[in-house]
């Protein structure tokens, strides 16, 4: 949430076009090479491209995903804004190990409000 409010306060303060789109996510350790694999075989290159990541879900003694369908890239944000992310998943991980708020945890009943 706060390399969002971080992105916001860069896109209102730009002196871009506006109504300027964005992707705002943590940086990616993938490129548009591995598509094809992360769509047969995510666990593997998850294991080859971030085995921080691969070891950290081994250790919670959670499954990486067999597949991974999408790649987000912020690198638009960061030639536009100038905007960097900050916290990837490593934040995320220890946000959750130490029980913040901001992370639900992991098997969180997360409810959606009817429309």
């Amino acid at each position: 949430m706060r390399d969002v409010a971080d992105a916001h306060v860069l896109a209102l303060t730009n002196a871009g076009d506006d109504f300027q789109r964005y992707i705002i996510s943590a940086t990616t350790p993938f490129s548009a090479d591995d598509c094809d694999s992360l769509a047969k075989d995510a666990a593997s290159v998850l294991r080859q491209r971030t085995p921080a990541l691969a070891d950290a879900f081994t250790q919670r003694e959670w499954a990486l995903p067999a597949t991974i369908d999408r790649i987000y890239s912020p690198a638009c944000a960061a030639e536009g804004l100038g905007w960097t992310s900050r916290f990837g998943f490593g934040e995320v991980l220890a946000q959750l190990d130490r029980r913040s708020l901001e992370v639900p945890p992991v098997g969180a009943n997360i409810c959606r409000k009817s429309e």
